[in-house]
């Protein structure tokens, strides 16, 4: 929910204060908000694939996995991506608020 916020109050906000496609392209603002941009759109790519995934198959191992020792092999090595998974969206989240506070501070 606080992501759907965001992704509706951020382009308003931006709207609301005067931002406009000559201003991203030659200021260092403009770089730094088209790289949070990025990282954004990357955060919900890497979270669509991760819960469409690895979600769904861990949900199926999760009652299959008793006394076989294929299928424990198996859920292991997916609960090793999806801890990639989450580490890759942890350090996007952590980059997309250092950016955010860059912002902040530019003028």
């Amino acid at each position: 929910m606080a992501l759907a916020v965001l992704l509706v109050t951020g382009p308003l906000n931006a709207l609301a204060h005067g931002v406009s496609w000559t201003i991203l392209r030659p200021t260092e603002w403009g770089h730094v908000l088209r790289a949070k941009v990025a990282f954004v759109l990357a955060m919900l790519i890497v979270s669509a694939v991760h819960g469409a995934y690895d979600g769904r198959r861990l949900e199926r191992f999760a009652g299959a996995v008793h006394g076989d020792a294929t299928l424990v092999g198996r859920r292991q090595r997916l609960q090793r991506q999806s801890v990639r998974f989450s580490a890759i969206n942890l350090g996007l989240n952590s980059a997309i608020v250092g950016l955010a506070a860059w912002l902040a501070i530019l003028p």
